[in-house]
């Protein structure tokens, strides 16, 4: 893009996720813009979903650690209100598509 800049703003190594900062001189416009390698994460839920005993009953637990949200997608969905909505939050761990991860079979 012409007349535009762009740095990088913060890395954060533990969690994978890179803040970009873009700035665009012909529109007077910034962007902030969070990148995140998810994929250690991914490989983290698929071994733990890998390693669950399907037989394993849910049990009166209060928590069960069903899923490992990166971040990233974790403030978007904070952002939609899903994250604070029971139902929309099962919904969306249900999901085929968001089925990278979970850490546990079966439905909620």
């Amino acid at each position: 893009m012409r007349g535009s800049h762009s740095r990088v703003l913060d890395r954060d190594d533990f969690n994978g996720v890179t803040t970009y900062f873009h700035w665009d001189e012909t529109d007077q416009k910034f962007i902030i813009e969070e990148k995140q390698d998810v994929e250690p994460l991914i490989e983290y839920a698929k071994a733990s979903y890998n390693a669950f005993d399907e037989r394993a009953r849910w049990g009166n637990d209060l928590l069960h650690h069903v899923a490992a949200i990166p971040p990233v997608i974790y403030a978007d969905l904070e952002k939609r209100g899903i994250m604070d909505d029971p139902d929309r939050l099962r919904a969306w761990l249900n999901d085929r598509d968001n089925r990278m991860f979970r850490t546990r079979p079966g439905r909620l």
